[in-house]
């Protein structure tokens, strides 16, 4: 707020008005100090707060005005000297020693008898027998080096080269130290390959050569010959091979080999015999061994061993032409048609079926038993 003078010479309305100006700014004045004061405060606006002990602290809130002190915990500190070591435990001259377990006694002071490091010494003997030794009432460490006179140093070594001969050697001179080298002669062996025809080959004939030709092997010859490259009516896949044949035994290493079901005669069997007299194939319902002329025979000749033939099925028909003739079953054989034998054995009941009576031999009995309508006639 600037300064208002009031001059005695001014004018009475110039007077008024500086005084009124004085008053408006006063007032103003003391509004604006009264609003100020109210956000100062005073000496009885702050208290402190005391904690209990912890971790040692200080703080202000400034909306409350309160300083809230935590102090340290010295629980863990000693108030008193208590069994803490003082000078007047030690009632001679000594050196202080511990037990470990926190007893202590007083030794006698032998400091004045320790070595220094400027007690010590070393002294170098003429090389021998190398060795180090100490001597512990002068403090003298003697020091035998390795007597090295025999050694043989880099500088003692030499090499000699010798002229090229023969497949080249190495040798050593103990006494000298010299090595003696001998390289290899090589003065035999090419050093650029030679310009070389394949014409050049006694065994190699090019007569007719042309662009597109390859060399093929000729037995009766002994000899490569000039030939036409068969490569463009070669195979890419075995599929492409309408005549295949094996060069050896077929190995299946441990895989099969699939055929379809066979719904013709020229797909998907397995045939043998230069006629195709035997073939094997699947229909897709029936698997089908079947021999398309002459004899079938089925034969069991083994190396050792009883040489069955042993036919495991629920049924099994034998069926000349589309006729079932015998019937084997888990009940039994049944043998459609006439049975001529030469001989036969029965081990069990039997029965022979007439047209309206049956002949009976029952084996528990020992008995031939005639159905009441039977007859024997002569």
């Amino acid at each position: 707020m600037a300064a208002i003078v009031v001059n005695k010479t001014d004018t009475f309305e110039v007077q008024r008005q500086k005084i009124n100006q004085i008053g408006s700014e006063f007032d103003t004045f003391v509004t604006n100090q009264t609003t100020l004061n109210s956000t100062f405060i005073e000496l009885t606006d702050i208290s402190v707060t005391k904690l209990s002990a912890g971790t040692a602290d200080l703080s202000y809130n400034d909306t409350t005005g309160v300083l809230t002190y935590t102090p340290p915990d010295l629980s863990n500190f000693i108030t008193s000297i208590g069994d803490a070591i003082q000078d007047a435990d030690f009632t001679t001259g000594g050196l202080m020693k511990t037990d470990g377990s926190g007893g202590y006694s007083v030794v006698t002071d032998n400091s004045a008898n320790w070595i220094a490091l400027t007690d010590l010494s070393v002294t170098q003997m003429p090389a021998g027998n190398q060795g180090l030794s100490y001597n512990n009432l002068t403090g003298v460490l003697t020091f035998t080096p390795q007597d090295v006179s025999d050694y043989v140093a880099l500088s003692d070594l030499s090499v000699n080269t010798l002229t090229a001969s023969a497949g080249g050697a190495l040798s050593y001179a103990n006494a000298t130290g010299i090595f003696t080298y001998t390289p290899p002669d090589l003065s035999s062996f090419i050093s650029s390959l030679p310009t070389h025809s394949i014409n050049d080959h006694s065994d190699v004939d090019t007569t007719g050569v042309a662009d597109g030709k390859i060399l093929k092997y000729q037995a009766s010859s002994s000899s490569f010959i000039v030939a036409d490259d068969g490569g463009a009516s070669g195979i890419n896949d075995i599929v492409e091979d309408t005549t295949p044949q094996l060069g050896g035994t077929l190995d299946t290493n441990l895989n099969t080999i699939e055929f379809g079901d066979s719904s013709s005669a020229t797909e998907n069997r397995l045939k043998l015999g230069s006629h195709d007299d035997i073939q094997l194939y699947h229909d897709g319902t029936t698997s089908i061994l079947q021999e398309r002329k002459g004899q079938f025979d089925i034969i069991s000749a083994p190396n050792s061993g009883p040489g069955n033939i042993d036919v495991t099925s629920t049924t099994f028909n034998w069926i000349s032409g589309s006729t079932t003739v015998v019937e084997l079953a888990s009940t039994g054989l049944n043998v459609i048609g006439t049975v001529t034998s030469d001989g036969s054995t029965t081990d069990g009941d039997a029965t022979f079926k007439g047209g309206t009576n049956d002949l009976v031999w029952d084996k528990s009995d020992n008995c031939l038993y005639f159905n009441a309508g039977t007859t024997i006639k002569d």
